[in-house]
């Protein structure tokens, strides 16, 4: 009896084990977009980026702040020392502040062009990652049904064998053929696995989360000329455009190292004392502070900031010359792949399923060995495959320009 008591509660056990099997959640493509966008750390840290410039765009246009000195001198009529309150205010003249609101402006804009751009990069990395995962999918269930072809073609080798029908050759051919049908599977699976395990991580998911793909491979050609997608990306890239502003920046700071030459207004509110035993005075004023001589520091300043500004022209030119490059690149691995599916749909993957069927009424009738059968199999599964892999090509390509060009394709 307890046997059997035991026995029932490991079975409930099992089942319930069973039942909590975790479901796979669905994904799409779309999805896979924004929850990487919500959790990637360095898009994160490109909107505090911008939180921090535009932080300092507001106080760039803000007075400095004034200050007030406390001291009690000894002594009276010494030359400003008997004056223990002391209040100032430094007023900037001439173009030191518009400068400086021009810089945190650029400084701001660079920053929000750098965000386009990570968000723009991440985007790539998701199709990719994507694209992988459902190529690796397509791979292990094409693996799965090529062991199943040599598992029943084992076992029908086998008694046509022990009938006297074939020779023992087919029997160990078939058997080879189980043997490497199985490694190929378990290949896939461990592909499928770290496939899974990349778009996880980039989507900022658990390990183990188990995810269901619904977005399928499809193709669309793109019919676009490569002199629009280079006006194109020269116009939309989000690097370029932050060259360009930090460009603009190092030029403002150079305005603003030059403008140091210029006066600028202070006022100043005085007491005499603190003390209410001795008598006092209060008094105000408000004058100029100008530069008189400059022993080289602004001079000196303003040759390090239009240093700066070269640099960084030099640097927009190598990201325009680069991006350039990069859309013709992607361009032309494009109209690769776009060849590549074309010539699986033009009839070459028609083809190889005749040939199959072919090679399967021979079998059947007595015309065909089991070899002939066997290579027709191996080369239908491998142009399935082969054209999976097209299409994740051109799926991956097609991205590739997307982002080439900064974002969508026109």
């Amino acid at each position: 009896m307890r046997i059997l008591i035991v026995t029932i509660i490991l079975i409930m056990a099992g089942g319930y084990a069973c039942s909590q099997t975790p479901v796979p959640h669905p994904l799409s493509l779309d999805q896979a977009l924004q929850m990487a966008r919500r959790n990637d750390p360095l898009v994160k840290s490109a909107r505090y980026q911008v939180q921090g410039t535009s932080a300092l765009l507001k106080g760039s246009s803000l007075l400095p702040n004034p200050t007030l000195s406390l001291a009690h001198g000894v002594g009276q009529n010494t030359g400003g020392l008997d004056e223990d309150v002391l209040i100032s205010q430094v007023i900037p003249l001439g173009d030191k502040t518009r400068q400086l609101i021009h810089a945190a402006r650029a400084a701001n804009g660079a920053a929000a062009a750098d965000l386009g751009a990570a968000l723009t990069n991440l985007d790539f990395e998701v199709y990719d990652a994507y694209y992988q995962a459902l190529e690796a999918d397509a791979d292990m269930t094409l693996s799965s049904q090529a062991l199943d072809t040599a598992k029943e073609f084992s076992k029908a080798a086998t008694l046509q064998y022990q009938a006297g029908d074939v020779a023992q050759s087919n029997v160990l051919r078939s058997q080879i053929e189980v043997t490497r049908a199985e490694q190929a599977l378990t290949a896939a699976q461990t592909n499928r696995a770290n496939k899974y395990l990349a778009l996880r991580n980039i989507l900022g998911l658990p390990a183990k989360e188990p995810l269901q793909l619904t977005d399928k491979l499809a193709y669309s050609p793109v019919n676009i000329k490569l002199d629009q997608l280079i006006t194109t990306a020269l116009s939309n890239r989000q690097d370029i455009q932050s060259a360009y502003e930090m460009e603009k920046r190092q030029e403002a700071l150079l305005h603003e190292a030059k403008a140091q030459s210029q006066p600028d207004l202070f006022w100043e509110a005085r007491h005499s004392n603190i003390d209410p035993g001795l008598s006092a005075g209060d008094s105000f004023r408000v004058g100029l502070l100008i530069p008189i001589f400059d022993f080289g520091t602004i001079k000196q300043d303003a040759r390090a900031k239009e240093a700066d500004v070269n640099a960084q022209r030099e640097v927009l030119k190598e990201t325009q010359r680069s991006v350039e490059l990069e859309v013709e690149t992607a361009y032309s691995n494009l109209l690769q792949a776009q060849k590549d599916v074309q010539s699986f749909e033009n009839g070459r993957l028609d083809q190889a399923r005749k040939l199959l069927d072919m090679a399967q009424t021979g079998y059947e009738s007595g015309a065909n060995s089991y070899l002939e059968l066997l290579d027709a199999q191996q080369v239908y599964r491998s142009e399935e495959m082969n054209y999976t892999h097209a299409l994740v090509a051109y799926c991956v390509a097609k991205a590739a320009l997307q982002k080439a060009v900064g974002g969508k394709l026109p």
